[in-house]
């Protein structure tokens, strides 16, 4: 039975490989830029998208902290290690990038966005799948995805821009992580936490679309609920895996 939902996964990954890499080409929309709360605040352009990303900067910290001195113990967890390290630098690079919105910024901002939704994936594998494809897979999915932020960026650059692979490097791996955590039993009751994964960062995407929208009838606007509901759903992983550190304290 477990051979089969991994053919499922093997399956979706082949065929959104085939179907992003038979689109033609997809350029940067040119007003990819134009964000709604331009306001400029203590000197700070487009102060609230540059400032709120304090929450992927502090828990990314905390949960790399936290995550840390268990590495050495079970290497199982470099992916999770290399997630949270994903999510504390694109707090960093995030910031840079609204500070002044421009292609060559945008660079920063998504190349830690790779490496966080890779990591995911890979910790995804090695804690649903199997344990050792899971931590075989990281650092090639690290490196296609540090390689489809390189490829757009060279792309733009000779006037031909292509968001193809960085597209798949974004999306693939949500997919994915949604069939594995349906198909696949965790070995704890974990559904809640990954319910608040998924509830956040789905509220996330919702106010990315709608940034104008929300900023003509509130005081925030798309942009930046966007950066504090994604950090809440990072929050929900390091409290699932501080569930696990009580779990297991208690049985010694």
């Amino acid at each position: 039975m477990k051979n089969y939902k991994v053919q499922i996964l093997l399956a979706l990954s082949l065929l959104s490989f085939i179907a992003v890499f038979f689109l033609p080409k997809i350029p940067q929309p040119t007003d990819y830029h134009n964000f709604a709360d331009q306001r400029l605040i203590f000197g700070i352009p487009n102060f609230w998208d540059v400032v709120s990303n304090l929450p992927f900067v502090l828990i990314g910290l905390l949960s790399s902290i936290f995550i840390l001195p268990k590495v050495s113990k079970d290497k199982n967890l470099l992916p999770h290690l290399g997630f949270f390290v994903g999510v504390l630098l694109t707090g960093f690079g995030s910031a840079y990038y609204h500070f002044a919105p421009t292609t060559e910024t945008l660079v920063w901002d998504r190349l830690p966005m790779t490496i966080a939704f890779t990591s995911f994936l890979s910790a995804l594998l090695t804690e649903r799948v199997n344990e050792k494809f899971g931590l075989r897979s990281w650092i090639p999915f690290l490196l296609f995805g540090i390689g489809s932020v390189f490829y757009w960026a060279w792309t733009e650059q000779i006037g031909s821009g292509d968001l193809r692979p960085y597209i798949l490097v974004q999306f693939l791996p949500i997919i994915l992580a949604l069939v594995i955590l349906g198909i696949f039993q965790s070995k704890a009751s974990e559904g809640k936490y990954f319910g608040g994964v998924i509830l956040f960062y789905g509220i996330s995407k919702i106010c990315e679309h709608l940034d104008n929208e929300i900023f003509n009838f509130f005081i925030f606007s798309g942009h930046t609920l966007k950066h504090i509901f994604a950090g809440i759903a990072v929050f929900w992983i390091l409290a699932m895996l501080q569930k696990r550190k009580a779990d297991i304290n208690r049985l010694f």
